[in-house]
């Protein structure tokens, strides 16, 4: 199981975005599709928001 910690550092540094998300962490997203975008999808778009 990947760690939420290090999909989420991996993603900010490579994010154009935040659809990559999806198609780069697809079988850890299918499986727990709640959960991922609760920790990665949702702080990812915050972060970008502020940063735009």
């Amino acid at each position: 199981m990947v760690k939420s910690r290090n999909l989420a550092s991996i993603i900010i540094k490579r994010h154009k975005n935040d659809m990559i998300i999806v198609r780069t962490y697809r079988p850890f997203y299918k499986k727990r599709k709640k959960e991922f975008f609760e920790n990665i999808v949702i702080p990812i778009r915050e972060i970008l928001g502020k940063n735009l």
